[in-house]
């Protein structure tokens, strides 16, 4: 890599929910400190929208400068809707990127929003950084978003080896892809997580065992309706006896606002057993993982940042089908039947203790540091690559245009 010529180097990030920017939180810290570096943050999707919590105020709090906020009052629960805007963020980024003139982009995941926002930095020639690509996610099609943004960025920043692998199969430059670990599972071993009673008095609920946390988010390639799978999940929820409930809201994908009204209806019904919280903030949500005695649902925090606290996972449907995953985790059908086995399991002593002992396969040891180093001396100019074949596959084709 070349080593930077400027005396400073404009870091974009954009983040349009709330567990990204959990994720980025720590490296966006990092580049705010960095004298050589300027950070700029465009803030969009449900961050701004009351019914996903207004999750913008969880930026505000942490003291990171926004530069932007992108407002795309998504209306409805339908493939339309997320179509229209996705439309709203191409055209907003363009105009905003041309506004800042970052030295470069980076983006976390497989969000729609984070897929429009890549495709605006591609066609305005934005070097684009790509965080926690090569993973699979069989039951969403976020897999193929995800794939996408692989193949408009430039700059690869992979949670395990298996995924920088990936990502080289996609036919990306070895040089180009790192294994960093995941910047969220990092954050699991430098926070200071709250006690018991900080939690509960800040929370106002009694987190007596037993008690789990529940995050379930549509399935997008899937034909049952997501609120039919939320109503057998709360159905067997409650039927465990002495249960403390915590849920979490499900995110923008068509059928989320339905989830969430599902469970504020089951929760305004019994408060004496449950509590919803739009967003916990990563301190408290990192806080509840330590102290509940398993989670419920399908959200990718189960499969990464679930292991780093001993936590069972009770895993439901397809949603994260194709994440390498450790002993902590119970995959489970979306039936009633399924998940309250499951759910029995995941809650006995055995398991618990089980999960205890595993290791997480997501964690590397200084995963910002890592980073800030890539960022800091790759060559930004370059935003157009080559596809990379694998060895055997170039020896076929220099041998095939030979025959020729």
């Amino acid at each position: 890599m070349s080593e930077i010529t400027t005396n400073s180097k404009k870091i974009c990030f954009f983040t349009g929910s709330r567990a990204e920017y959990g994720l980025m939180r720590a490296l966006m810290k990092a580049v705010q400190k960095d004298p050589k570096l300027e950070l700029q943050l465009i803030v969009s999707g449900s961050h701004l929208e009351q019914n996903f919590g207004n999750t913008v105020q969880e930026i505000e709090k942490d003291g990171i400068p926004i530069s932007q906020r992108l407002a795309i009052e998504t209306l409805g629960d339908t493939p339309q809707a997320t179509c229209a805007a996705m439309a709203k963020v191409i055209a907003n980024m363009g105009q905003t990127l041309e506004k800042f003139k970052p030295d470069m982009l980076i983006v976390l995941g497989d969000r729609f929003e984070t897929f429009a926002a890549a495709a605006a930095a591609t066609v305005s020639q934005v070097y684009l950084v790509h965080i926690h690509g090569g993973e699979l996610t069989l039951g969403a099609y976020d897999d193929a978003l995800r794939h996408g943004i692989t193949k408009m960025s430039q700059l690869h920043l992979a949670a395990t080896e298996e995924y920088r692998n990936r990502i080289i199969q996609m036919g990306e430059k070895p040089e180009t892809v790192f294994n960093v670990g995941s910047p969220g599972v990092e954050a699991t071993k430098n926070i200071q997580v709250m006690s018991r009673t900080e939690l509960e008095r800040e929370l106002d609920f009694s987190l007596a065992q037993p008690s789990v946390i529940v995050t379930y988010h549509p399935e997008t390639r899937d034909t049952l309706e997501p609120v039919t799978v939320m109503k057998d999940i709360i159905k067997v929820l409650d039927g465990i006896d002495k249960l403390r409930i915590i849920f979490t809201a499900a995110n923008g994908d068509a059928g989320g606002r339905e989830i969430n009204e599902v469970i504020k209806e089951y929760t305004n019904e019994h408060p004496e057993k449950s509590l919803y919280v739009p967003s916990l903030g990563q301190h408290r949500y990192f806080s509840v993982l330590r102290l509940v005695d398993a989670m419920v649902g399908n959200s990718s925090s189960g499969i990464i940042e679930a292991a780093s606290f001993g936590l069972p996972v009770v895993n439901i449907g397809e949603r994260q089908k194709g994440r390498v995953r450790t002993k902590n985790i119970i995959d489970s059908p979306a039936n009633s039947k399924a998940v309250q086995e499951a759910c029995e399991r995941a809650l006995s002593a055995d398991f618990r203790q089980c999960s205890g002992c595993v290791t997480n396969p997501y964690e590397k040891e200084n995963t910002t540091f890592l980073i800030m180093e890539i960022l800091q001396h790759v060559d930004t100019n370059i935003t157009t690559k080559d596809f990379y074949d694998l060895p055997s596959l170039s020896f076929n084709r220099v041998r095939n245009e030979k025959a020729k």
